[in-house]
């Protein structure tokens, strides 16, 4: 198991099956937040796995969101700073014997580019997931849609009324 810093803060938690898995961010050494996600077992508290999630950036990773699907895989909604200051919304998959599966990134234009701030699977396994892009002008709510084999089906922005306006999806059913 990954040691915890002094600074450790949860953001997301999820009970599948035998499992509970939690996510949030953790400083590392140099004071720069990356993303540690532990799932224990849910009879006797004692972990199972750990992982930290530094993006190549060596930048701030912020964990959002977690689900976990009837196979007890985990998905996390999260960003990534990128070097020259923007984020980027991001997808961490893990299996459900920890490890890796799949590191999905999305980029926008603008500062803060694109975020995820919830998400859902669907019976098929599909992921949902919600937040915002920037356009050149505005903040528009967004929804992606991820399949199984982690491929973007299809995403979709709507604008608020008004010009120069900060739309954010904030939760997703």
């Amino acid at each position: 198991v990954v040691p915890f810093t002094t600074d450790d803060v949860p953001s997301g938690i999820s009970v599948s099956n035998n499992s509970v898995a939690m996510t949030g961010y953790a400083l590392n050494t140099n004071a720069i937040k990356d993303i540690l996600t532990v799932q224990l077992n849910a009879t006797s508290g004692v972990a199972n796995w750990s992982q930290l999630y530094n993006s190549p950036f060596a930048k701030n990773d912020d964990a959002n969101a977690l689900v976990t699907d009837a196979n007890d895989n985990i998905y996390i909604a999260a960003s990534t700073e990128r070097a020259n200051g923007q984020k980027d919304a991001l997808l961490l998959n893990y299996q459900a014997n920890g490890s890796a599966y799949a590191d999905l990134s999305f980029s926008g234009t603008g500062d803060n580019s694109d975020n995820v701030r919830a998400m859902t699977t669907d019976a098929a396994g599909n992921v949902y997931m919600a937040g915002y892009r920037t356009s050149p002008t505005d903040r528009d709510f967004a929804v992606w849609k991820i399949n199984t084999a982690g491929d973007t089906v299809w995403t979709r922005a709507l604008n608020g009324t008004s010009s120069y306006s900060s739309d954010e999806a904030v939760s997703i059913a």
